[in-house]
């Protein structure tokens, strides 16, 4: 099975706080028959910001230790990306990158204010949507 949505790494979002956290949701993945996690730490929230930079080398090292430890598990780069008006260029500039790092799925989440409600109907959204696909 595969889970396209955890906050796993460990120390970045409100998901893993740190690499104990992180082996425990681990195990507990792989006990429920997960064997592929798409990490999707937020990223242009208000609160976090998560550039691929910063998740694409930790993604790397959890996978080196998950394979030292045996533990049999896939860790793929993802981002739960929030619909702002920098969005796009976020995207053409790889600093925001899409469901395992290579697309065409973006899991984003919009808010509830006007704007996104403008956003939706503006022409970087058609952009996006021929670009992407959101979830």
């Amino acid at each position: 099975m595969i889970d396209i949505h955890v906050h796993l790494l460990p120390g970045i979002d409100d998901g893993a706080k740190h690499m104990e956290d992180f082996w425990e949701m681990s195990r507990a993945a792989v006990a429920e028959g997960i064997h592929t996690i798409i990490a999707t730490p937020h990223h242009l929230n208000g609160v976090y910001k998560n550039p691929a930079e910063r998740i694409l080398p930790l993604v790397y090292e959890v996978n080196q230790r998950l394979q030292e430890k045996g533990i049999p598990l896939v860790i793929l780069p993802g981002q739960e990306l929030r619909v702002v008006p920098e969005l796009l260029e976020t995207l053409e500039q790889k600093i925001s990158i899409p469901l395992t790092g290579e697309g065409p799925y973006l899991r984003t989440k919009g808010s509830y204010t006007r704007f996104n409600q403008h956003f939706f109907l503006s022409s970087s959204t058609q952009r996006i949507h021929a670009d992407y696909r959101t979830c």
